[in-house]
């Protein structure tokens, strides 16, 4: 679900009123900084992964690099959506091979109860379908039998 726009603008202005005056740089940094160093993949919520991507547009944008837009679906073999029990179990074990699977500053993000959206910064199509054939052979371990991941790759859009 997504959060109503109201209560998105009251977030905002509520961040952008928190800040208190601060001269020295350093604590800044500090505060932006990561406090426990995360392996793998950047994991978030939607609403930050979509800031990223526009951020990523303008980027690949000025240097004329190509970046890869995956999406990951979680399906029954006869392609229906499976019950959300069965789901959520191989929505976490697809999680943890993305995680596992991706550079640090690769991106994603869960999209629906049944869908991950990941970000491939600076990759070829080549590179990007190689990453899902990597996300994927760490998936079968866990892979729950009934259930197939349909893979979607796009180049991203540059405005």
């Amino acid at each position: 679900l997504q959060p109503w726009k109201e209560l998105r603008e009251l977030y905002n202005f509520i961040m952008a009123t928190e800040q208190l005056y601060e001269a020295d740089l350093t604590v800044i940094q500090q505060d932006l900084s990561e406090t426990v160093k995360k392996e793998g993949a950047f994991f978030c919520e939607y609403g930050s992964f979509r800031e990223i991507y526009r951020l990523e547009v303008r980027r690949a944008a000025r240097s004329g690099t190509e970046t890869h837009i995956v999406l990951l679906t979680v399906l029954n073999q006869d392609s229906t959506i499976p019950e959300a029990k069965v789901v959520e179990k191989a929505m976490e074990q697809l999680k943890e091979s993305i995680l596992k699977s991706l550079r640090s500053g690769d991106v994603f993000t869960r999209y629906s109860s049944t869908q991950y959206l990941i970000m491939l910064a600076a990759t070829t199509l080549d590179q990007a379908e190689a990453i899902a054939n990597r996300i994927f052979s760490r998936l079968w371990r866990y892979r729950e039998p009934r259930l197939k991941v349909s893979t979607r790759i796009r180049t991203m859009a540059l405005q």
